[in-house]
């Protein structure tokens, strides 16, 4: 069935498969101690680099993906300084590539867009590395394929609206996506139905009209205005 496709069950894994899971779990466990004033050069950061290359020779194994994705998130909201040296370390484009490739997997979705809110939130310069990586079209084709994820959506939401809210180049980006627009303001209006801040959503929202006058029919009619 579908589940076993994406988590198969143990006893049909290979022993490498096992032994790379085993490294994976080892992995997090290291990045799980270490202290939020970490930077890369510590000891306490020296599995982030394995862990980035493990994502990358294990691409296919959604499982590893999904573990993977939900250490570099929680690791990124732990404080300001460990999000920017995960971004430092290329995780932006791990990031991507691991959602391009597991396109249909929720949970990988999940955990990743929630590191990549914490990147966008990071520093200017995070932000510009989810540009330059094209991770609005990214994002937008997983929020759109996982429309009624709440978590998902909240996450997406806040990681589009901090790259619009902090400089032309993030509203450009999201207007120029074919389905920008529609899938931004329908996941607004999942986290308004489910009690989730969209404050920043909204500000959001208005500076993009405000740049593009010629979105205004689309955003009225993404929000059920004919």
């Amino acid at each position: 069935g579908a589940i076993s496709e994406t988590h198969p069950v143990t006893d049909e894994l290979t022993d490498e498969e096992k032994l790379q899971r085993g490294l994976c779990a080892l992995l997090r466990a290291m990045l799980s101690a270490a202290p939020a004033d970490a930077t890369v050069g510590h000891t306490e950061l020296e599995a982030l680099r394995p862990l980035l290359s493990l994502m990358k020779g294990q691409r296919a194994d959604a499982e590893l993906s999904t573990d993977a994705c939900a250490c570099l998130a929680t690791l990124a909201r732990r404080s300001v300084v460990l999000t920017k040296q995960v971004a430092k370390c290329g995780a932006v484009k791990t990031l991507l590539l691991t959602m391009r490739q597991h396109i249909k997997c929720e949970d990988v979705h999940t955990h990743a867009v929630g590191a990549l809110r914490a990147i966008a939130d990071a520093s200017e310069g995070c932000r510009k590395l989810i540009l330059d990586a094209h991770g609005v079209a990214m994002l937008c084709v997983v929020m759109k394929r996982h429309s009624l994820a709440p978590p998902l959506q909240r996450d997406g939401i806040a990681t589009l609206a901090c790259l619009m809210l902090h400089g032309e180049a993030g509203r450009k980006a999201v207007a120029n996506e074919k389905e920008g627009v529609e899938v931004f303001v329908g996941g607004m209006l999942l986290c308004a139905r489910e009690k989730l801040d969209i404050a920043h959503a909204a500000d959001a929202l208005r500076l993009l009209a405000e740049d593009h006058p010629d979105l205004v029919k689309r955003i009225g009619m993404a929000n059920g205005k004919k």
